[in-house]
């Protein structure tokens, strides 16, 4: 979906520009894009040719369609805007099911940067569980699988994360994690996926119209593509996190990277030795088995995470998984 900026772009190189961008700028306000969003886009058209050297009478198109946006013209010339408003729950209840979980997992990654921001000596586990949330929401809307105990344990890891910090947007933003995880559970999860929303907003308000566009940018995919409740989602689909650039002041972006020195501990198929990190050079200080096929690899590495995390409190530096096999019947000898 083109955003504001592409939108009047194409106007603006059209052949008569004036009456296009007119147009344009009148349907998008129509179709609800806030005064916020049109006045973004026609800024940074203005900007751009000027930077061209665009005369007076050139700039005066572009400055003459904000005038009509604003109320500085005739009154038969405004352009009426509505102000965003988040989608209701039967709104979202229109989306398939994995369009829902993806649009609860895209409200929850875009404020994620602000949960380390806003509380930057959180425990590790905590931002550890609000990623992880946000994380296995997305990747259950590609993949349409539906892990109900998987979900159901990442989603309260992230509301323990939300209650155990006392920064408003670290909370918001933490139950926007949990409402999109706990989303991945249900077939009927518009509610869920509303709480993601509302708790975004919570966080911060200026993602309110990023949101509303993600909304109508889905609802349209969805639409044209005849998407069902077995259609996988990837997060690719809504396109560039923030296409006409970030607000100002807003902070990195945290992915698995940034907190794999957080939490210590690798995905495995079978089973693990687990060691403290410190002292170096000792025996296995914990055995941990997983009988083979009967465990994700998502469930296997959320236990092994909850142990790293309880080992921290405990005042330890963490755990970390020093060697993997496949368990092999009891008769059998182990080579060592």
């Amino acid at each position: 979906m083109p955003t504001p900026f592409e939108r009047v772009k194409a106007a603006w190189d059209s052949v008569d520009r004036r009456a296009e961008l007119n147009r344009v700028v009148e349907m998008m306000a129509a179709e609800g894009v806030t005064l916020d969003a049109l006045d973004a886009a026609l800024d940074q058209l203005l900007m751009e040719v000027r930077a061209a050297g665009a005369d007076d009478d050139t700039e005066e198109i572009i400055m003459g369609v904000g005038d009509r946006l604003h109320g500085w013209s005739h009154v038969s010339r405004h352009i009426k805007t509505q102000p965003a408003k988040l989608p209701t729950e039967e709104e979202i209840a229109k989306l398939p099911r994995w369009a829902r979980v993806a649009f609860a997992a895209r409200c929850a990654r875009r404020v994620l940067p602000l949960f380390n921001h806003s509380v930057p000596n959180a425990r590790d586990r905590h931002l550890s569980a609000v990623v992880r949330a946000v994380d296995l929401a997305e990747q259950g809307a590609s993949s349409t699988d539906s892990k109900d105990f998987t979900y159901g344990a990442v989603a309260s890891e992230a509301f323990i994360a939300s209650t155990a910090v006392a920064n408003k947007v670290a909370r918001a933003t933490a139950r926007a994690a949990n409402a999109a995880a706990s989303s991945c559970a249900s077939v009927d999860n518009a509610a869920a996926v509303v709480a993601a929303t509302l708790a975004a907003c919570e966080a911060d308000s200026r993602t309110l119209p990023m949101i509303v566009r993600d909304f109508q940018a889905i609802l349209g995919l969805a639409r044209a593509g005849n998407w069902t409740d077995d259609t996988p989602v990837p997060p690719s689909v809504f396109g560039p996190m923030w296409p006409d650039g970030q607000p100002t002041g807003w902070p990195k972006v945290i992915n698995a990277g940034d907190v794999a020195a957080a939490v210590d501990g690798v995905t495995v198929t079978s089973t693990a030795s687990v060691i403290a990190l410190e002292p170096p050079d000792i025996d296995p200080l914990i055995d941990v088995y997983f009988a083979e096929g009967e465990f994700s690899a998502e469930e296997m590495q959320l236990f092994l995470d909850y142990l790293a995390a309880n080992y921290r409190d405990l005042g330890g530096t963490g755990l970390k998984v020093v060697e993997g096999q496949t368990l092999v019947p009891a008769e059998a000898e182990v080579p060592r």
